[in-house]
C-alpha cells in the first residue's frame, strides 16, 4: 500500500492514464523470535501471526504462522509490508484459557530474507474511576482504541454507578482513551493520575504498568490505575450559514479544535448541517480555541488531515468557547469552487 500511487478524482472531470500493471511476486523467508520481558510468568501456547495491513488484532488468530515456543517462521513469504503480533494463553482463575495479545503491533516491510525479535509481556488489568462519577448515566463505557495506522483494536468497560471501571487483559501499546454515553454537557477533560496539568487522553502500557503522557512534563507517567476527568462545562456555538447574503441550508458545519494535542482526538471535533433556514447549532464543545467552517462538500473526515486545515485556515473563523458559553458566531459558506483555489 505505501508504494500505491495517488489518483485524484475531480467532480465532472475525465481521470485517465491509470494503468495497472501486475508484475512477477517475490519471495523472501521471514523469522521471528519472541523475547520475554523480565519477570513474566510463564506463558503457554505462544504464537505468531503476520496480518495485512488495516487489519483487526481481534482476528490475529487467522494469521498465525508455523512455530513455538520462542520460534517462529514463514519461509515463502511474498515481499511487501506487513504486521507483526504474538499471542499466547492464560490460565483463567475459574479454569478457563483465554488467547491474549502480549506484544506491541510491529510494522515489518519484507523485501529481503528478514529476521525479527519481539518483545513480549503478559498483558494487564487496569482499574480505574471516572470523577466526579454523579450524574453518569447506566450506559456509560471506557473504551481504549489503539494508536496505531497499520492495525485496530479496542478494548470497553461498564462504568458502575460510583465511577468504577476495570479494563480487563489490556496488551502492550499505546491507546487513546473515550467515555462513552456521557450526558449532554459532559465531555472526557483529561486521563491523567493526580496532576492538575491538562493531558492528551492517551495511555501507554509497557512493562506492565499504565503510564500516561504529561503534557506539562512533555512526559510518560507510571500510576498504578487510571484516573479520568469529566468535565461538566461544555459549551454551545450557534449561528447560521449564509452565501451571497443568503442562508444556506444542508451545508456541512464542522469545528476544528486549534490545540494541537486536541487535534488527535476524534471526539475533539464536532460537525453538524445547516437548517433549511441555515441555522445551526453544536452543543458539547470542551471549553478551548477552534476554528469553524461550513462546506458545501469536502471528502470523508478530510478535516483531520492537518495539512487540509492549515490550507483553508484563512476561510474559518477562528473563536474561543469558553466554560459554559453559548456562543453566537455567523459563518460563511465556502464553496467546492472556493475550496479548490487554496487546496493544493
Amino acid at each position: 500500500m505505501r508504494d500505491a500511487r495517488m489518483v485524484n478524482v475531480a467532480v465532472g472531470r475525465e481521470t485517465g492514464n491509470v494503468d495497472i500493471v501486475f508484475k512477477n511476486t517475490a519471495y523472501s523467508k521471514l523469522t521471528i523470535q519472541l523475547l520475554p520481558v523480565r519477570g513474566s510468568r510463564a506463558m503457554t501456547n505462544s504464537r505468531v501471526a503476520v496480518l495485512p495491513l488495516g487489519s483487526d488484532l481481534g482476528a490475529a488468530l487467522d494469521y498465525r504462522i508455523r512455530g513455538s515456543g520462542t520460534n517462529f517462521s514463514v519461509d515463502h513469504i511474498a515481499q511487501g509490508d506487513y504486521v507483526l503480533v504474538a499471542m499466547a494463553d492464560f490460565q483463567e482463575p475459574y479454569g478457563e484459557t483465554r488467547t491474549s495479545i502480549i506484544s506491541d503491533s510491529y510494522p515489518v516491510r519484507i523485501h529481503d530474507d528478514t529476521n525479527v525479535t519481539i518483545p513480549v509481556l503478559e498483558p494487564v488489568d487496569i482499574p480505574g474511576q471516572v470523577a466526579p462519577a454523579g450524574g453518569l448515566d447506566s450506559g456509560t463505557k471506557v473504551r481504549l482504541q489503539r494508536v496505531d495506522t497499520d492495525v485496530t483494536q479496542t478494548f470497553s468497560a461498564d462504568v458502575d454507578s460510583a465511577g468504577r471501571f476495570t479494563l480487563a487483559d489490556v496488551g502492550i501499546g499505546t491507546y487513546d482513551v473515550y467515555v462513552e454515553g456521557l450526558s449532554q454537557a459532559f465531555y472526557l477533560r483529561a486521563v491523567s493520575p493526580a496532576s492538575d496539568s491538562r493531558e492528551i487522553g492517551r495511555i501507554r502500557i509497557d512493562n506492565g504498568k499504565p503510564r500516561y503522557f504529561d503534557q506539562r512534563s512533555l512526559r510518560w507517567l507510571l500510576a498504578s490505575s487510571m484516573l479520568i476527568s469529566i468535565g461538566r462545562d461544555s459549551g454551545t456555538l450557534s449561528g447560521n450559514v449564509t452565501g451571497s447574503g443568503k442562508p444556506v441550508p444542508g451545508a456541512l458545519v464542522v469545528r476544528v479544535p486549534d490545540d494541537p494535542q486536541a487535534r488527535i482526538r476524534v471526539d475533539r471535533y464536532l460537525t453538524t448541517y445547516s437548517a433549511a433556514d441555515g441555522a445551526f447549532q453544536i452543543q458539547n464543545i470542551p471549553p478551548g480555541r477552534y476554528t469553524a467552517f461550513s462546506f458545501e462538500r469536502i471528502e470523508d473526515d478530510i478535516y483531520f488531515d492537518a495539512d487540509f486545515n492549515t490550507q483553508v485556515a484563512s476561510l474559518g473563523r477562528a473563536m474561543t468557547v469558553s466554560p459554559g458559553e453559548k456562543k453566537l458566531q455567523d459563518l460563511d459558506f465556502i464553496t467546492v469552487e472556493e475550496l479548490a483555489r487554496v487546496v493544493r
